[in-house]
């Protein structure tokens, strides 16, 4: 299968070249460096986190390409690197000019297509909705209400297909039913249909005129709609949308919107923890979100589609605190990173899931590093579940 962007380099560009893959998932954007006889780098998730280490990484091994999820694009992107040539990202916008010599292309597309479908050679700070053009054999279609292809300029569901289409979901035919479809603009051919909203720009490239429906945060790839889907199934909410707020590349984040079932406020605290406990039992760390906010209503236009932009998104703070307050979800990820393991309820006994001194170790260094201050080893040892380690890094208010 060629999977391959038109304007994308398929082969490394010395015979000795390597490619960094800092992209979490294993990917098929891989097999073109592969098959060219390029090596790939394991880059350890800690100095994928901090700018400098990451350059230093970049220096010392010398690959001439590079995958990155957009957070590390972000950090490589203010500080000087001269030995990369190509640098791939994906996931959101890179929001700094690059000081690198390297040239920078943004590439977008769902899961169900093969991941890759479009691709933007990005100039200057590469903020904007723009996606760019179809990329290799992926074939995007912009489509109305009656699926007729509509002009430049009108805005549609953004759908795909070409080679890259899945079969669809596993054990769901339901679902997959409702998303992948005949294409009636390609034939003969399938398509998926992304939720997306986008229209066509005079230079045949494509902007999303929406907000996202698919995001991908440090390289996991996160569908809102099956988080809503899980938030509605707690009996005390009624509605509920989900929100990649990606305002800051450095710190995004995933807002959840929700209704109370019934009447008034409820106590904000204790709201959240039982929707995080419910949350806990179905998804990895990664997939909760970060902040949660009661609304009467989630804004839908006549059709009953909702209508994201009107949500109002919390205030970004003007500068990062000197010690953030310690967010359950953010530990629990750091935890199943440390761990190997995917998801933990906050208060699951960690040593039964191989919480050594090594490990402890290791993660008092990302929670230190996360949060700018954290429990020593002892207490990290003596109270073994998330739910602790979060009350410890509060209590310890300063840089340990």
């Amino acid at each position: 299968m060629n999977s391959k962007p038109s304007n994308l380099p398929h082969k490394a560009n010395r015979a000795s070249g390597d490619i960094a893959d800092l992209d979490r998932e294993p990917s098929l954007e891989l097999w073109p460096f592969l098959g060219a006889g390029a090596a790939v780098l394991i880059l350890p998730d800690e100095t994928a986190r901090d700018g400098r280490l990451l350059d230093d990484f970049l220096r010392r091994n010398g690959p001439t390409h590079a995958w990155l999820p957009a957070p590390h694009c972000e950090r490589l992107a203010r500080l000087e690197n001269e030995t990369l040539r190509f640098v791939l990202t994906c996931g959101g916008h890179v929001g700094a000019l690059r000081r690198g010599k390297y040239e920078l292309v943004r590439c977008a597309g769902p899961a169900e297509t093969t991941v890759l479908a479009t691709s933007l050679p990005v100039r200057g700070t590469g903020a904007g909705d723009n996606i760019g053009k179809p990329a290799g054999l992926s074939h995007i279609r912009i489509l109305g209400h009656d699926d007729g292809m509509l002009p430049v300029g009108v805005s549609g569901e953004l759908c795909v297909a070409g080679a890259g289409v899945a079969a669809g979901y596993w054990d769901d035919a339901e679902t997959t039913s409702r998303q992948f479809e005949p294409c009636p603009h390609v034939a003969p051919g399938r398509m998926f249909r992304t939720g997306q909203s986008a229209r066509w720009l005079a230079d045949g490239t494509i902007a999303l005129t929406g907000p996202v429906v698919e995001a991908s945060i440090d390289g996991h790839r996160v569908s809102l709609a099956e988080i809503e889907c899980l938030l509605r199934s707690n009996g005390a909410i009624d509605d509920a949308v989900v929100v990649f707020d990606d305002r800051d590349p450095l710190s995004e984040r995933l807002v959840a919107f929700i209704v109370v079932r019934g009447t008034g406020p409820v106590p904000a605290q204790s709201f959240v923890q039982t929707v995080w406990h419910h949350l806990a039992q179905w998804l990895p760390p990664a997939m909760i979100p970060d902040t949660y906010m009661q609304v009467g209503a989630i804004p839908r236009d006549l059709d009953g589609r909702v209508q994201r932009e009107q949500l109002p998104l919390p205030e970004l703070a003007s500068e990062p605190a000197a010690a953030s307050p310690p967010s359950v979800a953010k530990v629990a990820e750091i935890v199943g990173d440390v761990l190997g393991v995917d998801t933990i309820s906050p208060d699951e006994d960690l040593s039964a899931l191989g919480m050594t001194s090594l490990a402890a170790a290791r993660l008092a260094t990302r929670i230190h590093s996360s949060f700018g201050a954290a429990p020593d080893l002892c207490r990290i040892r003596s109270a073994p579940t998330i739910s602790a380690i979060s009350n410890a890094i509060e209590a310890s208010g300063s840089p340990s």
